[in-house]
């Protein structure tokens, strides 16, 4: 679609789709709305002095602290002269119960409602304001002269009011209310305040303006309007469901060097309900930053504007120069989230605005999570990962969530704005750049938005807040009791008019400005404000939705909206009025990956034979972001060729440090690399016990005996699994890089930065058979490897691990006597006193040897294994990471090739196997894009998703509603599966091995004749009846045409 339109008609857009001169709560009746109650999601930050529970604190009255809290202040109002204790008792009505740590303070100067002179921060662990342990469950700071104390205070500065926090020194695991764990440091809630004399320097509390009655000019929407050459007028709503306000609101911002100034007073008006005041700049070509400073009463808050195009905030300088070039530092005197307008906007120029989506119904979405998909984590990442995407083939790429959402660090889901973009992938302009580029290549790009709720840092919910952690009853945007069960934060009130309207300009500017090209809404089911709807039919929330929908049609008819919806009762009229919802079939997908035959029917995906929704309703997935890997499982879980597991001894499986220092939950995973498994700067105490285990199972763990042996540090150690009575080890006190080798159990303790020397080597007459061996090297995919090793005609070896005869390493020859091994193929030694030894043909040679199948090859001229990447088949028998990563392409033959829209989770297409789990389930994961490549499997199922999304490209028809599809998927089709399609007297056939080992699968093709490898066309099958033996995992894909 081309986008032509004028400056002012994209500001109008922006801002309103009303006129902020009409009240838009005028004819609501009072409602109810939701909680979220116990919200832990986002620690209050005493850094930012406006988060929500920071109440404004009254210089007339006296406070102390609540004993509610555990703080208490000795003398009860101290004098700013002299000395106080502050106490902190662990008691049932705060998060210390039971804490034995450290605790820290976080304190301030408490002046006109605002912490001033705060010395202590919030992640730094200073002596100067750690609270001294006094006894079990007690903690004291002793400050001996309160004035002395703030060193950042002038002498001349009135001390009446003190802030305070206690905080643990590090984070804890927390559980919140539904049960799920995750980490934050302890804290004393909501902040405490203490009285203070102070007989040397008075208070002056400030004095606003008498607020002016205005009505507006006509024609001005909420937010920033541009209405001069060199002028804005600001318009902000603050009316709450009773009628209230507050009694002023200054802009601060650059234009007042961030204070509050009379000219600066925004006027009242009281029918629309809102503040609005014109500023006039010197320079429309710069940007200038501001927030609303109001006050009601004891109350004084800052806001940042919600229609405002960027927001900046104090964790703005954790984002590197890289990520946003120039990125102006956070402004002394400004608090919180800020907002920002310009009047002479810099334009972008759109180099392929003609792109439009052709078929929404067969799409192939590639969902994206801009800071795992790349090394850099941000767009500039994503931007040159754009033609590996192409290549794959698909044709969409969703975002998770890029609106301005809390900290800088997350998944996105929880929003602070709706128009502001985050900047912690990139500017503004590299938004637009990374999105031009996706439409170059023919891929649309779908933008996940959070609507259902916002965290209590957007200003609708700072404006009326209850002071501890959530909005209060008299807020007119929100529920303060949430109505359906998925309470997440804050949780807004679809069925207010000015909520829709803030929706709706939010979704039309995101079209104009950045030219999305449709949206995923995140949460659906949760717009109903009827209880009990969850997963019921609830006609005002299809209303609603409906609204949305038609809104971003208007904008721009060819995009697609795509909903979060799960409510099977709504989702067939969703589809009929032209919405997608999503359709999750990870369960069964997942089963027939790690080879099981129960629950694996994939006929919940097919949506062209449904009569009850159009073609096209449902978007199909085997896995998301919120689902666990189908390759994780695979490796934990696996059922590959029948040995009931999926080890491959190497990059397959997932190692963990579990002990005492980590509660026995939450493994610390170890990092797969070198031949080895890694995890650097582990933290150990004297009384911490410990082991190493597999996925974070105790079915495999290696530990010593007798229970708490010391391991040896600096050296290795011999482990003993748990099937040979390996018991908890301890280690001395200290941080350590950690290697271990499951296979056979080795173990070091390193100093930062040291890494041991190989285990295995080489060792024969070569070396007169001592040490020091011939080191074999580990490498990525669990191989060692020794280069060019020169053996004579006479020369027998072995190989043997820590330079020892120790029988648990001590690998030969099979044959009793001695064997040559012949060149550039596998071999399988025997491992013990019986093993013989080796011998080859005179000449240099690369030595690979896998621990994991005790097998060693002998190769010439730098030749690889077959099973390890190399072009050279060395006859080993396939291990299960091969197995596992065809039967993941056998699933995407199955996939991809249904009619209707599909949906790829990011780096499925290789395999990706690190768990949902690791790193905390919204937590980093590891890109491990070019690794992967490197792996001769992973990159033929690239290579198998590549091929069938080319043939959907080439052959759209198949794709229709119309075509004839049919297949034989479900529990009982076992282990050959088939799948049949025709259209325009064309024909394919697709049928594979889900069960375990080869097997013979028996298909009869729709008719005889010739049928071809759609893979390899002189590949000729004739005839209508064939029973090929397909390895595990194994499918063949057939056309009728050459």
């Amino acid at each position: 679609m081309k986008r032509i339109f004028t400056y002012f008609t994209a500001l109008a857009i922006a801002f309103a789709a009303f006129s902020a001169c009409e009240d838009p709560f005028a004819d609501i009746d009072d409602m109810t709305g939701t909680q979220n109650p116990g919200n832990t999601d986002k620690p209050i930050d005493p850094d930012n002095p406006d988060t929500p529970d920071k109440p404004v604190v009254n210089p007339d009255e006296n406070y102390t602290p609540d004993p509610a809290s555990g703080l208490s202040v000795n003398p009860v109002k101290p004098d700013a002269d002299g000395g106080c204790t502050i106490t902190l008792n662990a008691v049932s009505t705060n998060e210390f119960m039971g804490y034995t740590g450290d605790v820290y303070l976080h304190i301030g100067i408490i002046i006109d409602g605002e912490w001033k002179f705060v010395e202590s921060q919030w992640d730094v662990n200073d002596d100067k304001f750690k609270m001294a342990s006094t006894g079990t469950g007690t903690w004291a700071l002793e400050i001996p002269n309160i004035r002395e104390f703030f060193t950042l205070a002038e002498p001349t500065t009135p001390i009446i009011r003190l802030g305070m926090v206690a905080r643990s020194a590090a984070e804890e695991t927390l559980t919140n209310e539904k049960g799920e764990t995750y980490k934050a440091k302890l804290q004393t809630r909501p902040d405490q305040f203490v009285s203070v004399t102070d007989t040397r320097n008075a208070y002056v509390p400030f004095e606003p303006d008498d607020a002016v009655l205005e009505s507006m000019p006509s024609g001005l929407k909420h937010g920033i309007n541009y209405t001069g050459s060199n002028e804005v007028t600001l318009v902000f709503y603050d009316k709450d469901k009773n009628g209230g306000h507050y009694d002023y609101c200054y802009a601060v911002g650059d234009f007042s060097e961030w204070e509050r100034r009379s000219e600066y007073a925004m006027k009242r008006d009281e029918a629309a309900g809102c503040w609005w005041g014109t500023i006039t700049v010197d320079d429309p070509s710069k940007e200038y930053r501001f927030q609303y400073r109001m006050g009601k009463g004891e109350e004084e808050i800052r806001v940042q504007d919600p229609y405002s195009e960027i927001y900046y905030n104090g964790d703005d300088h954790w984002i590197s120069s890289s990520t946003y070039p120039d990125l102006p530092s956070y402004p002394e005197g400004a608090r919180g989230f800020i907002g920002a307008f310009q009047i002479e906007k810099p334009s972008y120029s759109w180099q392929h605005d003609n792109f439009k989506i052709e078929d929404e119904d067969d799409l192939v979405i590639y969902e994206l999570l801009l800071r795992d998909f790349s090394a850099t984590g941000d767009l500039n990442g994503a931007m040159v990962q754009l033609d590996y995407l192409a290549d794959l083939g698909i044709n969409a790429i969703e975002l998770m969530p890029i609106q301005e959402f809390e900290g800088n660090d997350s998944w996105g889901y929880a929003p602070v704005g709706y128009f502001a973009l985050d900047k912690a992938y990139g500017t503004r302009d590299m938004y637009k750049k990374f999105i031009d580029e996706c439409h170059a290549r023919g891929i649309a790009v779908i933008i996940d938005v959070v609507y259902n709720h916002t965290t209590g840092s957007h200003p609708w919910a700072r404006l009326y807040w209850n002071g501890s952690d959530n909005v209060s009853a008299n807020n007119p945007w929100y529920n303060v009791v949430t109505p359906h069960g998925f309470g997440v934060y804050q949780d807004l009130n679809h069925e207010v008019a000015m909520v829709k309207e803030h929706v709706n300009s939010s979704l039309e500017y995101l079209i104009e400005e950045y030219h999305v090209d449709g949206f995923r809404f995140d949460l659906t089911k949760g717009l109903t404000n009827q209880s009990g709807k969850d997963s019921s039919y609830d006609q005002s929330r299809v209303d609603i939705l409906t609204g949305y929908y038609n809104t971003i049609k208007a904008a721009n008819p060819d995009a697609v909206v795509i909903l979060e919806h799960f409510v099977d009762d709504e989702n067939y009229e969703l589809g009929n009025r032209g919405m997608k919802v999503w359709r999750n079939m990870n369960n069964a997908y997942c089963q027939t990956a790690m080879g099981y035959q129960s629950d694996s029917d994939f006929g919940g995906l097919e949506d062209i034979n449904y009569q009850w929704a159009a073609f096209g309703t449902y978007v199909g997935f085997m896995e998301s972001h919120d689902e666990e890997r189908m390759g994780y499982k695979q490796s934990a879980f696996g059922n590959a060729g029948s040995t009931g597991g999926g080890s491959t001894g190497g990059a397959g499986e997932k190692w963990g440090i579990i002990g005492r220092g980590n509660d026995w939950d939450n493994d610390v995973f170890m990092t797969f690399t070198d031949g080895m498994y890694f995890a650097d700067n582990v933290t150990f105490t004297s009384t911490d016990y410990f082991k190493f285990r597999k996925n974070a199972s105790w079915d495999a763990n290696f530990g010593l005996t007798p229970k708490g042996t010391k391991v040896k540090t600096g050296n290795a150690n011999i482990l003993v699994s748990n099937a040979d009575g390996g018991e908890d080890m301890t280690i001395a006190a200290g941080t350590y890089d950690v290697y271990f080798m499951p296979v056979p159990g080795v173990a070091w303790f390193m100093a930062d930065g040291q890494k041991p020397a190989s285990f295995w080597g080489v060792v024969g007459t070569i070396n007169n058979w001592t040490a020091p061996d011939i080191a074999l090297n580990g490498t990525e995919d669990g191989f060692f490897v020794a280069e060019n090793v020169t053996f004579s005609i006479s020369d027998k070896f072995k190989i043997r691990g820590g330079g020892t005869w120790d029988d648990r390493f001590n690998y030969g020859a099979a044959k009793q006597g001695g064997e040559q091994i012949s060149l550039n193929k596998a071999y399988t030694m025997t491992l013990g006193a019986s093993s013989q030894d080796m011998s080859v043909q005179a000449g240099t040679y690369d030595i690979w040897f896998k621990p994991a199948s005790g097998t060693v090859w002998v190769m010439t001229d730098g030749q690889k294994p077959s099973e390890a990447g190399g072009s050279m088949d060395t006859g080993l028998p396939e291990d299960a990471h091969t197995i596992y990563m065809r039967r993941l392409g056998l699933n995407a033959a199955f996939f991809l090739t249904v009619p209707g829209p599909k949906m790829i989770w990011q780096f499925g297409e290789i395999g990706y196997d690190i768990s949902i789990e690791e790193n905390g389930r919204t937590g980093r994961k590891p890109v491990k894009t070019d690794e992967y490549m490197n792996d001769a499997a992973r990159r033929n199922l690239y290579n198998t998703y590549a091929g069938l999304l080319k043939f959907r490209q080439e052959n759209p028809r198949f794709f229709d509603s119309d075509a004839a599809f049919r297949w034989y998927i479900s529990g009982g089709h076992w282990p050959g599966r088939y799948l049949f399609n025709s259209a325009d007297g064309k024909n394919i056939a697709i049928f594979g091995n889900f069960g375990s080992g080869s097997q013979p699968i028996s298909v009869e093709l729709p008719h005889g004749g010739n049928w071809y490898n759609y893979y390899n066309r002189s590949e000729v099958w004739t005839g209508a009846n064939h029973t090929p033996t397909l390895k595990e995992g194994e499918f063949i894909f057939l056309v009728d045409w050459k």
